[in-house]
């Protein structure tokens, strides 16, 4: 009976029909069907008994076809109406039910990928939909990242997809009408519980969101502490000692990329602080906090989340909790002139500022404040410690590999580990956990920091830190690998300073690092020179340390960057070095127009004089 309906509307199949409804009309007793099929084709389909009534009823009927002018009138027996809308009442019962099978399948999926990430110890979630190469079908992709490095777990149909990230919005508080990109967060776990972040961000492909989850152990006041970050024993002490000094004021900065453990190192500082002045259990001091977000939760200081909907700017929330006059403020991040203004002028009036802000390294962050304008003077005599940090992963000791004979001879390392393929003590990753490496800067520890870096000689002051002795991350990485702590690939990942990082150029070969100049390659800062050398003509090779590197090779010899000084190595092929300086800048100003190749040169006691040819738009010339 139905497939005969249905064939007098002229659908093949009821799961053809996308859209339907009764239409209500008082006093009828079999109500109207309004039908759309998904080819977009629109049906009122009438009962027999209910076309034959007159009165009210014809009349209302008269109303909905006036309503429905593409709809096409159907009159059915009664007996093929009941059928018809007992068959569409079913599929509706089956597609809610399917659909409640879908709602359900992800919120299971949502736990499930919470439950898996946190126990293989994993820091940020992607679920967002792509393109599979081998069948460009659209999916969504579920990937877990340990840091930078990220890895696909699962992946499922884009109506699942789109569920799984509704599901985790309703979780978060965040209403995916809005197509803005948009934040939130949720607490998940019974043991331990993590407070997850979460990023949504409308994806065109699937025509929903995707998201982004950064994961948070909630540490207690207890566990949050200076010594498990990661800093060695007698940077823990110094860090530590600078940190007390809360009466004179002064400005504590901690750099490094996103995700590098800033947030952490500077929550664990006002715990360190909170403890350390309490009396009776009473903390004798005010700590301020402003961040956008408050990421965790401090017992003892006064937290404030900065929202910019209610028109407030950073800087005027900053200067409000500056007349409150606490002893300690944490400032989130330094992201503009104002507020890095403000924070330069806190920390020389009493308070004890601790923030953040995005640079390389320690050194960068000195230029990055000159950068946004601050007075470099206060600046230099504020700033008490400089950090810069990023967390590398920890080698599991249980599956790790060793490094052979060969590979500790190339990285030029003692001993060293590479990831393992995993085990039940890491569940299956190879890692267990991550670490903290720390370079650090007293800019008030020596005088010459501060005239060098208001002097502008930025080689000049990293020489001068590299004979005190200062560590880079890469050094320290290095030092970790070979304490058997972090794998040699996260080592080899970190960039090297050229001037703070200057091996012998032994080790430096060893390490099998090249770049490209031009077109001739070389080891890295190695160009090859003849040298005029007691009287004959001696192949060798001139180094460069400065910072930047070495610019493009022309035939045999080399153009070389505006610097203020290089520091000279030529090895001579019967053994032996001879070493100097050389200060390019007294032979040219602007590389732009013009250039200088060096073409030999004359050892003049402990020092060298090259032979050189300036080249200009208008000709060259010899010195």
């Amino acid at each position: 009976m139905v497939e005969s309906s249905l064939k007098e509307l002229g659908i093949g199949d009821i799961k053809d029909i996308k859209e339907w409804n009764l239409i209500e009309v008082k006093g009828a007793k079999k109500y109207p069907l309004w039908i759309l099929t998904k080819e977009g084709k629109e049906y009122l389909v009438y009962a027999e008994s209910f076309n034959s009534q007159k009165g009210v009823v014809a009349a209302r009927k008269a109303e909905i076809e006036e309503d429905k002018p593409n709809a096409e009138v159907v009159v059915i027996s009664d007996e093929a109406y009941e059928d018809l809308k007992n068959s569409l009442l079913s599929l509706q019962e089956e597609n809610e039910s399917e659909e409640d099978s879908i709602v359900s399948k992800a919120q299971n999926l949502v736990n499930e990928i919470l439950r898996d990430a946190v126990s293989r110890g994993i820091t940020d979630v992607s679920i967002a939909p792509t393109v599979l190469e081998e069948s460009d079908k659209a999916v969504y992709r579920v990937r877990f990242g340990i840091g930078k490095e990220y890895s696909t777990v699962k992946s499922f149909s884009l109506s699942v997809g789109r569920r799984v990230v509704n599901r985790l919005a309703q979780l978060s508080g965040v209403n995916l009408s809005d197509y803005r990109p948009q934040s939130g967060s949720f607490y998940w776990g019974d043991k331990g519980k993590k407070k997850i972040r979460s990023e949504f961000y409308y994806v065109e492909l699937a025509e929903g969101h995707g998201v982004s989850l950064r994961f948070q152990d909630l540490l207690n006041i207890g566990n949050l502490k200076l010594s498990k970050l990661g800093m060695e024993e007698e940077l823990l002490r110094k860090y530590e000692e600078y940190l007390s000094k809360t009466r004179g004021g002064g400005l504590i900065i901690d750099s490094g990329e996103t995700g590098g453990g800033k947030t952490t190192t500077l929550a664990a500082s006002l715990v360190y602080l909170i403890e350390k002045s309490k009396r009776g259990g009473d903390p004798t001091i005010e700590v301020r906090t402003i961040e956008d977000p408050v990421e965790y939760p401090i017992p003892g200081a006064v937290q404030i989340e900065y929202k910019p909907e209610y028109g407030n700017t950073f800087p005027e929330v900053i200067k409000s909790c500056l007349r409150q006059n606490p002893n300690v403020i944490l400032i989130g991040e330094i992201r503009d002139k104002e507020t890095a203004k403000v924070a330069v002028e806190a920390s020389i009036t009493g308070h004890l500022v601790l923030t953040t802000v995005h640079a390389n390294s320690a050194v960068a962050v000195l230029y990055r404040m000159r950068d946004l304008g601050v007075p470099l003077e206060t600046f230099i005599n504020s700033v008490s410690v400089i950090l810069n940090q990023t967390l590398v992963k920890k080698v599991c000791p249980n599956c790790r590999i060793p490094l052979s004979e060969e590979e500790l001879s190339l990285y030029g390392l003692k001993k060293g580990y590479r990831i393992g393929k995993g085990c039940e003590k890491c569940n299956g990753t190879g890692i267990v956990g991550r670490t903290a490496l720390f370079e650090a800067l007293f800019p008030l520890e020596y005088p010459e920091i501060k005239r060098l870096f208001l002097n502008s000689d930025e080689l000049a002051l990293k020489r001068f830190l590299r004979e005190k002795g200062f560590k880079t991350l890469w050094q320290k990485a290095k030092e970790k690998v070979e304490k058997g702590i972090i794998p040699v690939e996260d080592w080899l990942s970190l960039p090297k300073d050229p001037v703070l990082d200057e091996q012998d150029a032994e080790e430096r070969d060893s390490l099998g690092f090249n770049i490209n100049l031009g077109t001739v390659v070389y080891p890295e800062y190695r160009i090859p020179v003849k040298v005029i050398s007691g009287g004959e003509e001696v192949e060798g090779y001139l180094y460069d340390v400065s910072d930047g590197g070495i610019s493009i090779i022309y035939d045999e010899a080399g153009f070389f960057p505006l610097r203020s000084e290089m520091k000279i190595r030529i090895e001579l092929p019967k053994g032996g070095k001879k070493e100097g300086r050389f200060y390019p800048k007294r032979f040219y100003r602007n590389l732009a127009y013009r250039g200088m190749v060096i073409v030999g040169g004359v050892w003049k006691g402990d020092s060298v004089r090259f032979i050189w040819k300036e080249f200009k738009n208008d000709g060259e010339k010899s010195g």
